[in-house]
């Protein structure tokens, strides 16, 4: 095994996630750590969506890949470890799986906070991420988030082979050699504070100027802001006033007019694809 065996693959143009990968057969593998494995032996696993090798038994049961093989390491042309990270809301983030089959990602936050080297503006702090719509703490305290891949920035594998005997899956001494993959270059984060001046900002030059931009509060959405003041008591038998107004800020600070009559969920789904499609055309160079 080489180091350019080991790299070539790995080209920029395929997004691997973090963890060890072997090619077999000139096809490159995840591999998986069981308890059961005989001595001098790899685990290699089919990512979901991937076609599967007619040798490898089929795992339907299984949410994290679509087979698995044990095979021995003789069989293993090239070994490699993968550090796969990415940018999602100004905040560096580890890819830990690809699901292909439903087009997204999942990211974890690292224990230890990093910032993003290529952000561009604020970032969240941890607390705040961890109460987000789309962000998961589960019970050992790691935070993920489920994303679309396209929606990761700066995405960087850090790759490092193994030594030339597999066996020995080694790579203290070896060079880590940094690969960006093709993304879009920032994933904007807007603070709350900024987003209650932009629509404080709004209602002044509007025809809402006796809006009580006072008591307006921001509620945060998975790719913004929603900015409104609780409406007056009202002789609406629920207590709720319907029309009355809403801004919509998006983490990129676009921001619309709307009201209580929109559906919530209805203006999370707008906003979110409305972004993604903003940052495609930026990465496009359309914008």
């Amino acid at each position: 095994m080489t180091a350019t065996s080991a790299i070539v693959p790995m080209d920029g143009s395929t997004i691997y996630p973090t963890g060890v990968h072997a090619c077999r057969d000139d096809r490159w593998f995840g591999t998986a750590r069981v308890s059961s494995w005989p001595a001098d032996s790899v685990v290699l696993t089919v990512a979901l969506g991937e076609p599967i090798p007619r040798d490898f038994p089929a795992t339907p049961d299984n949410p994290s890949f679509a087979a698995m093989l044990t095979v021995p390491d003789g069989e293993i042309e090239a070994m490699c470890a993968v550090e796969a990270t990415c940018v999602w809301k100004n905040v560096t983030w580890v890819i830990d799986s690809l699901d292909a089959p439903n087009n997204t990602a999942v990211l974890q936050l690292p224990l230890t906070f990093l910032d993003a080297k290529q952000s561009a503006g604020p970032a969240p702090n941890v607390a705040e991420l961890r109460s987000w719509p789309g962000v998961v703490v589960d019970a050992s305290g790691v935070a993920s988030a489920r994303v679309r891949p396209a929606e990761m920035a700066a995405v960087t594998l850090q790759v490092t082979p193994y030594e030339t005997q597999p066996s020995l899956r080694r790579r203290d001494d070896l060079k880590s050699t940094g690969i960006p993959v093709s993304s879009i270059p920032v994933s904007p984060w807007m603070s709350a504070a900024d987003a209650l001046h932009t629509a404080r900002d709004a209602v002044s030059t509007s025809r809402a100027g006796g809006y009580p931009v006072d008591r307006i509060r921001a509620d945060r959405m998975r790719d913004g802001w929603r900015v409104w003041a609780p409406p007056p008591a009202s002789d609406d038998p629920l207590g709720f006033r319907l029309g009355w107004a809403v801004w919509y800020v998006a983490d990129d600070g676009v921001m619309w007019r709307s009201s209580t009559s929109t559906d919530f969920r209805a203006a999370s789904r707008r906003m979110s694809n409305q972004l993604y499609q903003r940052l495609q055309h930026s990465q496009l160079g359309i914008l």
